[in-house]
């Protein structure tokens, strides 16, 4: 399996290619690149070569791929050449060890094409009692967003890039503030940062979700949007989705949505949340489960709308159970849009 990530910073297009050897026992490897647009024909040379871990999504030495991968070699250098058709793009290489070529396409981003269950609130509350219990997360959306990850709405695109260069400067940057050291050589650190980080506002490859519907139903209500219009609840089948392979990083990876299970290090709104979290390294992703849907035949999304126009009367059956902002989100931030909307219905 081949991937290549791109990403154009400034005048520049920084480049991750890496194959995944079918032979476990082969080592995988990467190089990196830049190069000026247009994306035309381009041709390096003498390219260094990276082995890497598949269980830490990172570069190691030569040392460690020898005791990781004993029967396996690497050549130190490789010529790549990359020729941009459309929406493809032809990738041949050769090293003194191997050679190889194949076409590779462009990930598109699609709006969402979920079927969706229209609901109103009475129904929802009604069957959401009758779902099986830690069987399905959910999301509450203000509308009908495809499932996009806060990195994959950015610009940025190269995920070796913003594991390897973004993410060690932004542990730097909030080292002082933790009250918990995170060891960035360990992946569940990593994950556990990236869920203090995204719940601070730094997009991150996660996907929020919570194991309640109603806490669900106030994130896709909590913002006044068109009376009529829908909000959106998607449910997604946690326990048939885990029986699938799961990966832990996203960096030097195989294309992969997987359930991560974070420590809420310095997240005091995981708990009451009911946070859980997706992680993954593709745009794509309602795309990618729908395919594997019909690969399996196995139904794992579900999508629900219910009209906006009931906000009023959700975030007052909410607020009975004990569902808004002060509980929400612990501390002053919280406090005062809870009152807010009490006071002045906003």
């Amino acid at each position: 399996m081949g991937v290549l990530e791109l990403e154009q910073h400034g005048g520049v297009i920084i480049g991750t290619a890496f194959m995944y050897p079918h032979d476990v026992n082969v080592v995988p490897a990467a190089v990196r690149f830049s190069f000026e647009p247009p994306l035309s024909s381009h041709q390096f040379n003498g390219l260094r070569v990276f082995p890497f871990s598949p269980d830490l999504g990172a570069v190691i030495t030569r040392q460690q791929m020898k005791d990781a991968y004993p029967i396996s070699e690497v050549s130190d250098l490789a010529n790549l050449t990359l020729t941009f058709v459309g929406d493809s793009v032809f990738v041949s290489f050769d090293t003194p060890l191997t050679k190889g070529f194949g076409n590779l396409t462009k990930g598109h981003t699609q709006p969402s094409h979920l079927t969706s269950i229209p609901m109103s609130w009475d129904e929802f509350k009604n069957a959401s009692t009758t779902w099986e219990k830690d069987r399905f997360v959910y999301r509450g959306q203000s509308a009908g967003w495809r499932l996009r990850t806060s990195f994959h709405r950015t610009w940025r695109k190269n995920l070796d890039t913003y594991t390897s260069e973004l993410v060690r400067e932004l542990h730097k940057a909030m080292t002082p503030s933790l009250k918990t050291p995170l060891d960035f050589t360990k992946p569940d650190d990593v994950g556990a940062l990236y869920s203090t980080a995204q719940h601070h506002g730094y997009p991150t490859p996660l996907l929020d979700w919570t194991r309640s519907p109603f806490v669900a139903a106030f994130f896709a209500f909590e913002q006044s949007v068109a009376p009529n219009t829908t909000i959106r609840i998607i449910a997604f089948d946690r326990t048939a989705w885990t029986k699938l392979d799961q990966e832990r990083v996203v960096s030097l990876a195989r294309p992969h949505i997987s359930f991560v299970d974070l420590m809420p290090y310095d997240n005091p709104r995981a708990s009451p949340q009911q946070s859980e979290f997706t992680l993954t390294n593709i745009d794509d992703i309602e795309n990618h489960i729908v395919g594997i849907e019909n690969a399996t035949q196995t139904r794992y999304l579900y999508a629900i709308d219910i009209p906006a126009s009931e906000r009023t009367r959700v975030l007052a059956d909410l607020a009975l159970m004990n569902i808004d902002h002060a509980t929400l989100f612990p501390g002053l931030d919280g406090i005062c849009k809870a009152m807010r909307y009490k006071h002045f219905g906003c």
